[in-house]
């Protein structure tokens, strides 16, 4: 599988739908490449994923709002917390610290 193929999949916790991946976080790996640590998940796609999201640049106002209040509805979850990549649905465990 490839990792652009988890993108808009939706993500269930306990039967639970808690959104859709909506990036990938990866990790440099030498003499592999690259490896996932985890899934940015949350209910559609991010306008901070669109547009400038460094601490020092900012865009217009009412994007930058916008931007404030997405973010807050995305969750972290570590690739260690995920069960099963279905074809349906990625499977998780966020009980798991």
């Amino acid at each position: 599988m490839r990792a652009s193929e988890l993108l808009d999949r939706r993500v269930v916790d306990n039967g639970e739908s808690i959104g859709v991946v909506v990036d990938i976080r990866l990790e440099a790996v030498e003499g592999v490449g690259f490896e996932i640590v985890g899934l940015l998940v949350g209910p559609r796609k991010p306008l901070r994923l669109l547009g400038p999201h460094e601490a020092d640049r900012s865009g217009p106002w009412l994007i930058d709002r916008l931007q404030k209040r997405r973010d807050r509805q995305i969750e972290f979850i570590p690739w260690s917390n995920v069960r099963e990549v279905g074809d349906a649905a990625v499977e998780v465990d966020r009980s798991v610290v």
